[in-house]
């Protein structure tokens, strides 16, 4: 299998979820930085050619238009995303806790459900899809953008969001909001091609095979 066949105009066109802040984020001087932009590097590194960003500013984004603008994704891997994209091993596993009020009678995942409470998500993320499958379809409700979460939760119309990550030790997200101490899911990300390209994924599980 020849680099062509994953990056087949010559470049790695990477895409980059700004959304998960966990794995990429905008650094002072406005250019991408974290784990995926390392992997990027170093996977174009490997394969003998240059690397260009795309940046999106969240998972939905990515796939809004297939996969006609990138070579690579890094994304949770999701049986809901296969139609469009083949994916690697994972790289890393990330868990997702339920952040509530302080003042929320929630005490553990369970009391989500059990006390009927409304989940604010970020249409077409990873949790946004279990949330989904798991939980009745008017206790989800489905939001944009972070802003809109945050503006659901100030308003009562949701009781609870999500955290993906490692979370501070007294569980305190900020000021007034807590996570929940037991994780309700955890996603293994991974990286990505479109799924026309499947065959690739051999060199993209060569690459993490051999850091």
């Amino acid at each position: 299998m020849s680099q062509s066949s994953i990056a087949p105009g010559g470049r790695l066109r990477a895409a980059l979820n700004l959304g998960n802040r966990n794995l990429v984020r905008l650094g002072p001087d406005n250019s991408p930085e974290g784990i995926t932009v390392d992997l990027a590097q170093g996977l174009a590194e490997h394969l003998g050619v240059s690397v260009e960003f795309i940046l999106f500013e969240r998972a939905a984004a990515v796939t809004a238009n297939g996969a006609s603008d990138w070579d690579i994704c890094f994304l949770a891997n999701d049986a809901a995303r296969a139609d469009i994209i083949a994916f690697s091993r994972h790289y890393v596993r990330l868990e997702g806790r339920y952040v509530v009020a302080e003042t929320s009678p929630a005490q553990s995942s369970e009391d989500i459900e059990k006390l009927g409470l409304v989940v604010a998500a970020l249409r077409g993320s990873a949790y946004s899809l279990h949330l989904l499958r798991h939980l009745p379809a008017d206790k989800v409700l489905l939001c944009a953008t972070k802003p809109e979460v945050r503006a659901a939760m100030a308003a009562g119309t949701a009781q609870a969001e999500v955290f993906m990550g490692p979370i501070p030790s007294a569980g305190r997200i900020e000021p007034g909001l807590r996570a929940l101490p037991d994780p309700f899911f955890a996603v293994d990300q991974a990286i990505g091609v479109p799924v026309a390209r499947a065959g690739a994924i051999d060199l993209v599980n060569a690459f993490l095979d051999h850091l």
